[in-house]
């Protein structure tokens, strides 16, 4: 009883103090994309269980604390630009073959990368489908470190797209319109 009592008042402060859970870093993003990353990181850390419970059922996979880990405290998210090199370069040809990167973390890595096609797609949509799609990409890319598979990520992407559009019911567009397809 006296832990639980203790473990209410952290939280209260918590709360009080405008403290969040989140990711460790956020970098060359603008302001609203780090404000959509960043509730999409707090409102999964939220409610983590039901997150975790619907991920496992809609995947067969076991998504494990590693993912939790990066939404409450480890992950890191670069917004990159198309002109820089390496996978989110987006050539002329990439385009017009529809082959420009969305985005991509290193195998066992902390760090998601978002590519500017990404951000192009997503940017003049609504707020909720916009997180809709934040919540799938960043799902998709924290799998690489957690998961370790790539056949996997295309389940959680799909799942955590359909989870909050299940919890958040303004979102009115279908993953295929995040460009992640």
């Amino acid at each position: 009883m006296r832990k639980l009592l203790v473990t209410a008042v952290v939280l209260a402060l918590i709360t009080q103090s405008g403290l969040t859970f989140g990711l460790d870093s956020v970098t060359d993003c603008s302001a609203t994309e780090k404000a959509d990353i960043e509730a999409v990181a707090n409102y999964l850390s939220e409610h983590w269980d039901d997150f975790e419970k619907h991920m496992e059922s809609a995947t067969d996979l076991n998504i494990r604390k590693c993912m939790k880990r990066r939404f409450e405290k480890n992950g890191d998210v670069l917004c990159k630009d198309n002109s820089a090199t390496g996978l989110c370069e987006c050539t002329a040809e990439k385009r017009e073959k529809g082959k420009c990167a969305a985005a991509w973390a290193v195998p066992l890595g902390k760090e998601v990368r978002i590519c500017q096609t990404f951000q192009d797609n997503v940017k003049n949509l609504d707020t909720q489908d916009r997180r809709a799609c934040w919540a799938a990409i960043l799902v998709h890319e924290f799998s690489h470190s957690c998961l370790r598979l790539e056949g996997g990520c295309e389940k959680v992407e799909k799942a955590a797209f359909d989870y909050w559009k299940s919890t958040h019911s303004a979102v009115k567009i279908n993953k295929s319109d995040c460009g992640l397809d």
